[in-house]
């Protein structure tokens, strides 16, 4: 059996414990302050005594004691940095008070005395407003039920109830009470802020259908005009061919959309209206059926915020924004044709055959070229027009 050789232990020689001591003082260089750092300092300084006078082992060991100082100093720098980051980011009761004793924890260094005293009275502005709100929120709990159980009887009730929802910003709420209340005190008016404030929420939530409900509900309210049409062009820019809107009092059907606009057909036609009273003129241009839509529908049905986002339509020598479909924009149209039509429409078309006579369409859905007399009030409309949406 052979005989196992002993290992030699090779002791480290005083040039050994120097090195290893000066490469551990370089590398605290790069160590964040901390407790740590002083005590591994402290340790070097140790390790340079019992070096005695070896190297530069007494100037090093001053250097450590030099370094230690330094770190608490950077130590109670690197606490006041914390604590203002703290006081700016604080937002609560509990996050002000943290900073409060961070601050406290400095003493009178720099200005943490004056940093305290702002962060005790943020603190207590938030303590006192916080105290505030709850009281608001069991006020508003009493009136509400209090409101709820008077609302079962009187309308007073109901106006009460809905005064103490609005007041918490519970505005879809309100505003189904206050629409309820018809027009009693002012709640017609009280309605039209609820919906013009939940509109606005809506919008900023990116909420833009349902936004687009509130504004038009809110009824010409502060600006929601201008929301309004914002809206539909926000809305209209993500809908295809064959989707329908509300505008103005109608909803209308995309028939055709181009890259800053659709052109929208009413999906609902209107019944017994001539194309022409004047029988003696039976065209487009001078029918009364292209006035009366361009007047009296125009302003009756639309808001002069969506009247001025229309784009005119071009037929002789006017730019007028409503028209009737002719034979071939119904035939390139084939959205159009999917509509039911329970009476005979009229076309934009005079019939070939007899001037005083206009196309149209019957209701199985074939265009009647020999036409039927302008002035029949048998005959339903359906207006089209453009509508920008950039």
């Amino acid at each position: 059996m052979k005989k196992m050789k002993k290992e030699t232990i090779v002791e480290p020689t005083i040039e050994d414990i120097y090195q290893e001591a000066v490469g551990l003082f370089d590398g605290l260089n790069c160590m964040n302050p901390c407790d740590d750092k002083i005590k591994m300092y402290q340790g070097l300084i140790k390790r340079f005594k019992e070096l005695d006078e070896y190297e530069d082992s007494k100037t090093l060991a001053v250097k450590c004691n030099e370094m230690i100082e330094q770190t608490k100093k950077d130590i109670i720098e690197q606490n006041y940095q914390y604590a203002l980051i703290h006081k700016e980011n604080a937002v609560t009761v509990a996050q002000y008070e943290d900073a409060v004793k961070e601050f406290d924890q400095l003493k009178d260094y720099k200005d943490s005395v004056a940093m305290k005293e702002i962060c005790e009275k943020k603190r207590k502005a938030i303590s006192r407003q916080s105290g505030r709100k709850v009281k608001l929120i069991l006020a508003v709990i009493v009136i509400v039920v209090v409101g709820a159980i008077l609302a079962q009887f009187t309308k007073f009730g109901s106006y009460y109830k809905a005064n103490a929802l609005m007041k918490v910003t519970l505005y879809s709420q309100a505003a189904g009470v206050y629409d309820s209340l018809d027009g009693y005190k002012d709640s017609k008016a009280r309605y039209r802020e609820c919906e013009y404030q939940q509109g606005l929420r809506l919008m900023k939530k990116d909420d833009y259908a349902h936004a687009l409900t509130a504004f038009r509900h809110a009824d010409s309210h502060k600006d929601s005009d201008k929301y309004l049409v914002q809206m539909q062009r926000t809305v209209l820019a993500n809908k295809k061919v064959g989707k329908t809107i509300q505008i103005g009092n109608c909803k209308w059907l995309i028939i055709d959309k181009q890259e800053d606009s659709v052109l929208l057909l009413k999906k609902k036609s209107m019944k017994n209206i001539p194309y022409s009273t004047n029988t003696k003129s039976v065209s487009w241009r001078n029918s009364s059926l292209r006035a009366w839509l361009n007047t009296e529908f125009l302003e009756d049905t639309f808001k002069d915020t969506e009247i001025k986002n229309m784009l005119g339509f071009r037929i002789s020598t006017k730019d007028l924004p409503l028209f009737i479909l002719s034979k071939e924009e119904l035939a390139h149209y084939t959205t159009a044709t999917k509509l039911k039509n329970k009476s005979n429409q009229w076309l934009r078309d005079s019939a070939g055959k007899n001037s005083k006579n206009i196309m149209f369409l019957n209701t199985d859905g074939y265009v009647m070229e020999e036409g039927y007399p302008a002035d029949s009030d048998q005959f339903s409309v359906r207006p089209a027009f453009w509508y920008s949406f950039k």
